[in-house]
């Protein structure tokens, strides 16, 4: 019978996680999908290490599998890594909570709640990561809540719903009706405060926003299949015709047209005398476009003497040394004005975690298509410059980093534009993650978002969070919008991530600490 009841609150905290997280977006499921986990910590508080860590490695890995199983889609490893690795540390984490609540009870739910705010914080910072399950991603669909990660960012909304799901399980630990009273007022404040905050915040902003320039955005959405034609060599040419002729039809008032990622065919070299690629039709599209400029994803590469020392360095035929790069050019006619190289890469696919320590493990990398291995990683340049306008670009699934968007918008961006390519995960629930948390970027910078996919989801989204035009799953086609360019920084964007480091930080006190504290009884 206990068996039961311990699969039974697994069960119930990952159906309530999966309900809540997005696309599923039901907010209440994530209000409350910590109580079968805090459930499961009481009826466990008398087994062995050894069974309580087995139990919650399962619950955790369960709410892994049943949020992010499409990443398996592309490949099994992308799936099994994080969930044998994180769940395992949540683990850990939990039996740490353990031991805080046989010292001392009261603490306990603090404890557990600076124990997800340091690996949420771990999982966003560390070389393997993957931030794709932060708990404030949650808030994704409900933006009108979420107006204040302008000041918090994500990490807020962590912070906001686990101290709902600790509020709600307290309130029905309480035992006397006046205890009960008083954490039903707590509760209620910390639901409703930042809840009205919010919708200040977005009233205030809608009434305010001006912007004194714009810029007439085009984004193209090609739909090719990343595991068909897309990289068969044979085929670049005809391609890049195609997608050119397409776009050839975009409205004139269009200053700036979008590709995804890795959407221009083939590999180019991108020093600043090279990008000898097949450039005619693009110059000559270019050409019947006056005052178009063009950005595009592509893969690069750079040739260096064969002295040249990086671990991301292969070797070329005639023993000089070259990089491979995930990357962005801005072109116009004959002239190359930008070019960026994504920062963030995916790991296992274009790096090898902790490459220095394990360089005997750079040519495992796992090989989708396209580009493959350890990419170059170049020192940052700099925003693109688009008529003199600074854009932040952001290639893949960086979108899902806050510090890294809003650093670069701090250097003065004044649009935030996303090229992906989610094909890799099919028709799942991965791409429409993906587009709803570009949303909480929006909000956190406030800035106006213009968002080019290969497969879907393409589209608009405004400072507010709000989604507007969108090219959806499957379809090849181009949307247009006349974009305002905000300037005014947030508080968020100017400081960054304060919630998540604080609540690292006191963690690790709070965990130093608990070395030197014998607990009140031993457990098995």
């Amino acid at each position: 019978m206990k068996k039961i009841k311990l699969w039974g609150y697994i069960s119930a905290s990952t159906v309530l996680f999966w309900a809540g997280f997005p696309p599923n977006g039901i907010l209440p499921a994530l209000l409350i999908c910590f109580l079968p986990v805090l459930r499961l910590q009481d009826a466990l508080m008398n087994e062995s290490k050894r069974t309580r860590w087995f139990f919650y490695w399962t619950n955790f890995a369960c709410w892994h599998f049943a949020t992010v199983w499409w990443v398996s889609n592309a490949h099994p490893i992308g799936l099994i890594a994080p969930l044998l690795i994180h769940s395992a540390i949540l683990a850990f984490l939990l039996l740490w909570v353990d031991r805080i609540r046989l010292w001392k009870s009261a603490f306990r739910l603090p404890a557990f709640i600076l124990a997800l705010l340091a690996f949420e914080k771990l999982i966003i910072s560390w070389d393997l990561e993957f931030p794709w399950l932060l708990l404030g991603n949650g808030l994704a669909e409900w933006t009108s809540l979420a107006q204040w990660y302008s000041i918090t960012g994500v990490f807020g909304g962590s912070l906001w719903l686990l101290g709902i799901n600790a509020g709600v399980y307290q309130l029905l630990e309480a035992t006397e009706m006046k205890l009960k009273r008083r954490w039903l007022l707590g509760l209620s404040l910390w639901v409703l405060i930042p809840a009205a905050l919010s919708l200040q915040l977005l009233s205030q902003f809608r009434s305010q926003t001006s912007a004194p320039d714009t810029l007439a955005v085009t984004v193209f959405q090609p739909n090719l299949d990343p595991y068909g034609a897309k990289f068969r060599p044979e085929l670049f040419q005809l391609q890049l015709d195609s997608l050119l002729a397409y776009c050839d039809t975009l409205p004139s008032m269009s200053r700036l047209l979008i590709w995804p990622e890795t959407s221009i065919p083939g590999d180019y070299d991108i020093t600043p005398q090279g990008f000898n690629w097949q450039n005619a039709p693009a110059d000559s599209f270019l050409a019947r476009h006056s005052g178009l400029q063009w950005m595009a994803g592509i893969n690069g590469f750079r040739f260096f003497s064969p002295e040249y020392n990086s671990l991301s360095a292969r070797t070329a035929s005639n023993g000089g040394k070259y990089e491979m790069y995930n990357a962005a050019i801005l072109r116009s006619r004959g002239q190359n004005l930008g070019f960026y190289n994504k920062r963030k890469r995916v790991v296992g696919v274009e790096k090898t975690p902790y490459l220095h320590a394990l360089s005997f493990l750079k040519n495992t990398a796992l090989d989708l298509g396209g580009m493959a291995g350890n990419l170059g990683d170049t020192p940052y340049e700099g925003l693109i410059k688009v008529n003199g306008i600074s854009v932040v670009p952001i290639i893949c699934y960086e979108s899902v980093f806050p510090d890294l968007v809003a650093e670069m918008t701090r250097e003065g961006g004044r649009l935030l534009v996303i090229m992906t390519n989610d094909g890799w995960w099919g028709n799942t629930a991965g791409y429409r993650q993906h587009f709803l948390f570009a949303r909480l970027r929006a909000i956190e910078n406030r800035r106006w978002i213009a968002r080019s996919a290969n497969t879907g989801i393409s589209g608009f989204i405004g400072p507010d969070g709000q989604a507007f035009e969108q090219l959806p799953w499957g379809v090849r086609g181009m949307l247009t919008r006349n974009l305002p360019l905000l300037q005014t920084e947030t508080y968020f964007t100017r400081h960054g991530d304060q919630v998540g480091i604080a609540g690292a930080s006191l963690f690790m006190v709070f965990f130093v600490l608990s070395m030197f504290i014998k607990p009140k009884q031993s457990q098995a």
